[in-house]
């Protein structure tokens, strides 16, 4: 049972009011900077994640795996003593998202610990207990707040959107736009989210964020789209050129064309005179001749017939041919006579 003051403690401390415009971009940005500079830069990491262990073990309930804990526990604290040499206004801001980092990375694995107020001082008790000294995570003691549903709806939405968005613009160039317009779906899909959500609240510092973004967005699809058209231009055939290619492919298709059908007129004359063959061999080396003795002397027959009738109309022409010669003859003799 969680006790009434506990409940009463954190609905006090919740956070009524964020400015978005003035934690997107630049304090955003800080988070994922300082991760990946202390990553590399500060020495005694291990100490650090070791630290962090511990304080997975004291939080996680039983239902929870404390290892869970290590990664997101180091990446705040990295993200604490990045912010510690700010100006006093950053700092404060840096602690408004540093609340909802709380929240996303620690809260959302349900810890034993209730409220991020809790969680928060329950960090810097362990830390203090092992020892740990290397970086100074009071920074955001006393400035951590609840964050109210709605707001960390929104901030949960504006994370990922500028993660898409900052990926679209470094990939926004002649050699890599295909991969930038791959972030173009999602942009959108977060933007539109945000958009619904300020329609129902009318946060002016959300719609100022809105508007900015857009902007920048819009920019960057104009330099997307060039891209896009200059590489269609140079790959793109001139007119000329694809009326040449488009007859010299009807032509290679006439030709074509013109092969297949002598081919085939080629295999048939092929087919029909292994036919024949084949019939010769049955009719005159094999028993199965028999069966084509009469059809073959029937076509002798005819055969006969045809040179009979042949002979018969050669002679008549001759003789007529004979006849006309020597009326000829007789004619020319007969003139010369007179």
């Amino acid at each position: 049972m969680i006790p009434s003051s506990v409940i009463d403690d954190v609905r006090s401390n919740l956070l009524t009011h964020v400015d978005y415009n003035m934690l997107f971009p630049r304090i955003w940005d800080d988070y994922s900077r300082s991760v990946k500079i202390h990553h590399l830069k500060v020495h005694g990491l291990s100490e650090l994640a070791f630290a962090c262990e511990q304080f997975g073990k004291d939080v996680a309930k039983p239902t929870s795996r404390p290892s869970n804990f290590i990664f997101p526990c180091t990446n705040l604290g990295l993200y604490l003593n990045y912010i510690k040499h700010k100006t006093y206004e950053d700092r404060r801001r840096s602690c408004k998202y540093f609340s909802y980092m709380l929240k996303r990375e620690i809260m959302d694995k349900n810890p034993k610990c209730i409220g991020l107020n809790v969680c928060y001082n329950k960090m810097i008790d362990i830390f203090k207990q092992i020892k740990y000294r290397r970086m100074d995570l009071n920074v955001c003691r006393d400035q951590v707040e609840e964050l109210k549903n709605d707001s960390y709806y929104i901030l949960y939405n504006l994370d990922e959107l500028y993660k898409k968005f900052y990926k679209l613009k470094e990939y926004n160039n002649e050699n890599h736009y295909t991969w930038a317009g791959s972030y173009v779906p999602s942009c959108e899909k977060y933007y539109k989210i945000i958009l619904e959500k300020y329609e129902e609240n009318k946060n002016s510092s959300l719609k100022t964020l809105l508007d900015k973004y857009k902007k920048e967005f819009d920019e960057n699809m104009t330099k997307l789209n060039a891209y896009k058209s200059a590489y269609k231009s140079r790959h793109e055939y001139p007119t000329t050129n694809k009326s040449i290619k488009t007859r010299t492919d009807r032509s290679i298709g006439a030709k074509t064309d013109v092969g297949i059908n002598t081919g085939m007129g080629s295999f048939m004359t092929f087919f029909v005179f292994i036919i024949i063959v084949i019939i010769f061999i049955f009719y005159k080396y094999t028993n199965y001749g028999s069966y084509l003795h009469p059809s073959v002397k029937k076509i002798r027959k005819m055969m006969n017939k045809k040179n009979k009738e042949n002979i018969n109309i050669k002679d008549s022409f001759e003789r007529r041919q004979k006849n006309s010669f020597g009326n000829i003859y007789h004619v020319v003799y007969t003139s010369v006579d007179h």
